[in-house]
């Protein structure tokens, strides 16, 4: 359930993340947990969320961030 939540209440911008409004480390673990469970990959748009907080927490930009994202899935 908490990853709908998680879906449902999913920033824009989650540069207001990395101000530290929200810690978004159990949020990733839940979304990559629920898109490995349904079919072994991470779903397009969960990519790109994901993408833009590590562009927004680590300073990296967002082709960079894409890059380690994807790195990290395979």
């Amino acid at each position: 359930m908490a990853g709908y939540v998680d879906t449902l209440l999913r920033p824009n911008d989650p540069s207001a993340q990395a101000q530290g409004q929200s810690y978004p480390r159990p949020e990733m673990v839940r979304l990559l947990t629920t898109d490995f469970r349904a079919g072994g990959d991470v779903n397009a748009n969960d990519k790109t969320y994901i993408a833009k907080v590590v562009a927004a927490r680590t300073g990296l930009s967002q082709a960079d961030a894409e890059k380690r994202v994807n790195d990290v899935v395979t």
